[in-house]
């Protein structure tokens, strides 16, 4: 679909302005995808305060809402909630929109698609109600509203490291969603700090994480305070069915977030872009800065090696059997070499010298999984739900926490 940049940051919107918009279908109507013929189409007064710009993309706007009109939501979503951040009875949203110069293009939406199909999920965000202003070509989606997102939240911890149960929950909160997604037949394609959002609801005091071998003991180490966060991921924009036929889009995702498979134009890939993704978030989460900061895409396999080492055709590992690198990929070296590219023959750090002594060998041993170059070698995210890592940490994430919208 060719979605064009929206006229200006602010779409005719000013804060504390109350907004009323005529938009199809109505409200009452059931829910389902917009008509072909929207302007013969029943519509109603769609009716808002703008409080805040969220986010301004190249194609979207998202602004804070104060909702007035009604809505309507899919069958079992989580009812919208007052929220004092913005004052007494405010109604938070998140509303979103794009310019759609050809209302044939609606059913071409595929964050829409994906909204709308999939049943509501504690970890996906939720889709309140969409409209479409023929009038201004602009397609509009009410979604619930959180209160940052994973980048923000890191780069707010600046030094101070995350409690082993807040990374194991915010982990399992991600791939309880992610696998919700893969097991619907989608992949998100554009997994990124960004896009997981997140809401806190207090502090909590968690039970220390078992650490790794040859550290101090757990036993007797004081209770970690931290933040209780709930987690959704968001922006399906660029998600795709897992039946889809190729060939797929080269550019998806943020580079430092982007498979090796996608960096070397592999004509068709997998939901194994995905949890290579998480594997790099995950990373991010334990060191708090990135994993693979690379310059442009040549800049970008280089940091592949420094900490995976080459893709030879011989797989290396412990004495153990553990992966010390991220193994053989033949069919990587033949999408290099028929690219003009060549990894750099650079012998990689070893894989624990990246991460703090504390952290779990069971969490080392998972990433490593996700960090492998054959995307057919790659945790599931059915296969990271069952891992190891959290069955040991299962008793640090048991604590109830309020819903959110």
């Amino acid at each position: 679909m060719a979605l064009h940049p929206p006229p200006g940051l602010t779409s005719g919107l000013q804060p504390g302005a109350r907004t009323e918009i005529l938009g199809v279908p109505s409200i009452s109507h059931p829910i389902q995808y917009l008509p072909t013929n929207t302007e013969s189409s029943e519509g109603s007064v769609r009716t808002w305060t703008p409080l805040k710009v969220l986010g301004q993309g190249s194609f979207s706007t998202v602004w804070a809402c104060n909702w007035h009109s009604g809505l309507r939501p899919q069958p079992n979503s989580p009812p919208l909630i007052e929220n004092t951040r913005f004052g007494e009875g405010t109604r938070l949203i998140a509303l979103k929109s794009y310019v759609i110069p050809d209302e044939r293009e609606l059913s071409t939406v595929k964050e829409l698609e994906v909204l709308r199909t999939l049943p509501p999920h504690p970890n996906l965000i939720t889709l309140y109600d969409y409209f479409f202003t023929p009038e201004d070509r602009r397609l509009y989606l009410a979604i619930g509203a959180m209160e940052g997102n994973l980048y923000q939240l890191i780069k707010a911890r600046k030094a101070r490291m995350f409690a082993g149960g807040l990374v194991s929950s915010i982990l399992h909160q991600t791939v309880v969603g992610l696998d919700f997604l893969h097991s619907n037949n989608y992949f998100h394609r554009d997994l990124i700090p960004e896009n997981i959002l997140v809401t806190t609801t207090g502090l909590f005091n968690y039970i220390p994480v078992p650490v790794a071998p040859n550290t101090a003991a757990a036993i007797g180490t004081p209770m970690e305070k931290d933040i209780v966060v709930i987690i959704k991921l968001s922006d399906f924009s660029l998600a795709r069915e897992t039946s889809s036929n190729a060939p797929y889009t080269e550019y998806v995702t943020v580079r430092w977030y982007r498979a090796p498979e996608v960096i070397l134009r592999a004509p068709r890939y997998t939901s194994a872009v995905d949890m290579w993704a998480l594997g790099v978030i995950t990373a991010e989460i334990l060191n708090l800065v990135p994993l693979f900061p690379g310059q442009n895409e040549i800049n970008q396999l280089a940091r592949f090696c420094e900490v995976l080492g080459h893709p030879s055709d011989a797989a290396r590992v412990d004495r153990n059997g553990d992966p010390l690198d991220g193994g053989a990929w033949p069919e990587g070296l033949a999408l290099a070499s028929a690219l003009g590219f060549q990894f750099p023959a650079i012998i990689p750090r070893p894989f624990s010298s990246l991460f703090q002594p504390t952290i779990p060998h069971s969490l080392l041993g998972c990433l490593k999984e996700l960090l492998i170059y054959d995307p057919q070698r790659r945790l599931t995210s059915r296969g990271v739900l069952d891992h190891q890592y959290f069955r040991d940490t299962a008793a640090q994430r048991e604590f109830r926490s309020p819903q959110s919208q």
